[in-house]
């Protein structure tokens, strides 16, 4: 019934809306001849689309009238909208000069609309005359079927978050905008664009791949090697206050981390129970405080502001 039953209306179809034309005296063109491929994808759409929803209700009830149901009440309104929308958009060839485009654009919006009569009325019909049986397989109840979990999730994303998706796509339109509108022919603004592109480049090949990847292995070593008990003991919320913020602070000493490195640090120790002062203390000194960036510092300005960047590093975490 899955394959027969969307074939029939697709066949039903054709066979109206070639003996319309037929009846009129319209003879097949080059432009004509794409209307059985076009109207098999708008009748097979829309008749899979209601079968699917059956069988889907039928999973979770054998009440096959309560399923039909659903699934006309479900999509009914969503079948017969695009329907319309499609016909009236290709009826709007009927009116070119061209008489074979013409002819395409008035036949195949009549093809759309009688594909949505038969769906509409023929389709429900067998279906609530032929028996319909679970597949083999197929736990009663159960509607993880192939990638149905995968939409399934899909669905609940963006009907929970409908303020991010929407920024989401405003963000994408602004970007495309902003990439048609761009003067690329400027060679001044092609020259900025790519050495944009370049920086990006080697941040990705020497800083990405180098140390926040690394980061985030240390950080996953820290959640799975490093006993929550040890965590509670040097930055939980019974610890002295004077022990745990000195060990935070001084603690990014062993390791080479910049600003952006140090956050899966933090986020480690921080679920591993540490507080959120401590832990503070150790995302603002690990970047300022790791012995690469206190050699350097004293090597390229002397050792005096070397010294000082190391204390007013240890300094400035423990007061923020």
């Amino acid at each position: 019934s899955g394959v027969l039953l969307p074939l029939l209306v697709v066949a039903l179809t054709l066979i109206t809306t070639l003996g319309l034309m037929a009846k009129s005296g319209i003879q097949f063109k080059v432009p004509t001849s794409i209307l059985p491929s076009f109207l098999l994808a708008v009748g097979v759409g829309a008749s899979v689309h209601v079968l699917s929803l059956v069988f889907q209700r039928l999973l979770k009830n054998d009440d096959k009238q309560e399923a039909l149901v659903f699934a006309m009440g479900h999509s009914g309104l969503a079948i017969v909208m695009t329907s319309l929308t499609t016909a009236a958009g290709l009826a709007s060839f009927a009116t070119a000069k061209v008489a074979p485009i013409a002819d395409l654009g008035l036949f195949s919006s009549i093809g759309v609309m009688l594909s949505l009569l038969y769906t509409l009325s023929l389709l429900p019909t067998l279906l609530a005359i032929i028996p319909l049986k679970q597949k083999k397989g197929t736990k009663k109840g159960s509607d993880q079927l192939g990638v149905d979990p995968f939409f399934d999730w899909i669905a609940r994303i963006t009907t929970s978050n409908p303020r991010r998706v929407v920024s989401f796509s405003a963000l994408i339109i602004l970007v495309f905008a902003a990439c048609y509108y761009i003067p690329w022919g400027n060679p001044t603004i092609r020259q900025s664009g790519l050495e944009a592109f370049m920086m990006l480049q080697e941040y990705a090949r020497k800083h990405v791949l180098t140390c926040l990847i690394p980061a985030f292995f240390i950080a996953g070593a820290i959640a799975v090697f490093v006993s929550q008990a040890s965590v509670l003991k040097y930055f939980g919320a019974q610890a002295s206050k004077i022990l745990s913020y000195s060990v935070a602070s001084i603690s990014g000493t062993v390791l080479a981390v910049c600003s952006c490195t140090v956050l899966p640090l933090f986020a480690g120790i921080y679920t591993r129970g540490a507080g959120i002062g401590p832990a503070t203390a150790f995302l603002y000194s690990g970047p300022a405080i790791n012995v690469l960036a206190i050699v350097l510092t004293a090597r390229i300005l002397g050792w005096q502001l070397g010294l000082a960047r190391a204390i007013g590093a240890v300094i400035f975490a423990v007061l923020t």
